[in-house]
């Protein structure tokens, strides 16, 4: 029972998987899109893949570790101490899932999330880890990175291996900046998008494929193998990214 709101835990879950699916014209992007669960066969997600996807069809390269890579630039120690009403709900809502199967909990967290009021202060939570710092750069005016890092911290706190989790950086329709949180099962890799509630494919996103992607132990760029330049072309790509931020650094 959630003292605050005197709703029992099983009454604020079984929203999650309510037919409602928001007002017309909510998620416009993925209107007939299928959920890419149907495709997989949930492995252990304690432990890392067998072997890394290949995901949206691109090459990639490690480039290093995102907290040697890029320094913080401002401080957020005080939110990793801040068990907040609403960080106590969010918790909440976690711990119920466990007693549902992976693709259960893999498309709870993504409704809930999509959906919750305090999205930005479970990002703002995550943030006192320092692989999180280059967020602090790759900022998106809609705020779908803050999105992506609760998807993550969600699964991670379900026991999802980091290996199987990334944040993920494309361009989107109108050259707009936009994030979302990817997970790697049976060899395919899942997309949790701010815009959608139905879990995707990778192969949704062939007309605005990613360009940089992290987890805690890795910060890869992107590119197409048709590309000319290749690795150089996607660091070109990161570099004009940082400079368009450059008025964001904090």
């Amino acid at each position: 029972m959630n003292k605050a709101t005197g709703v029992s835990a099983w009454t604020r879950i079984s929203t999650i998987f309510s037919a409602y699916r928001g007002a017309p014209g909510v998620f416009p992007d993925f209107p007939d899109a299928a959920s890419a669960l149907d495709e997989i066969s949930p492995p252990d997600v304690r432990t890392a893949p067998h072997r890394a996807s290949a995901a949206f069809g691109l090459r990639e390269r490690t480039v290093g570790a995102p907290a040697a890579l890029f320094a913080r630039k401002g401080s957020h120690n005080n939110a990793a101490h801040e068990r907040t009403a609403p960080i106590g709900g969010w918790l909440e809502i976690v711990q119920s899932l466990k007693g549902f199967g992976v693709r259960g909990q893999i498309a709870g967290i993504n409704h809930y999330i999509n959906r919750a009021t305090e999205t930005l202060q479970i990002a703002d939570y995550a943030k006192s880890r320092p692989w999180t710092s280059p967020l602090d750069l790759l900022q998106c005016a809609d705020q779908s990175c803050a999105y992506a890092l609760a998807k993550y911290l969600s699964l991670r706190l379900l026991g999802f291996h980091a290996h199987r989790l990334r944040l993920v950086w494309m361009r989107s329709r109108g050259g707009q900046q936009h994030a979302v949180l990817t997970v790697t099962l049976s060899g395919k890799t899942l997309v949790l998008d701010s815009r959608s509630d139905v879990v995707l494919s990778d192969a949704a996103f062939a007309e605005t494929p990613p360009y940089v992607s992290l987890n805690p132990a890795r910060f890869c760029l992107h590119w197409h193998p048709s590309e000319p330049g290749g690795a150089k072309a996607a660091l070109g790509r990161l570099e004009r990214r940082l400079a368009e931020n450059s008025d964001t650094i904090h």
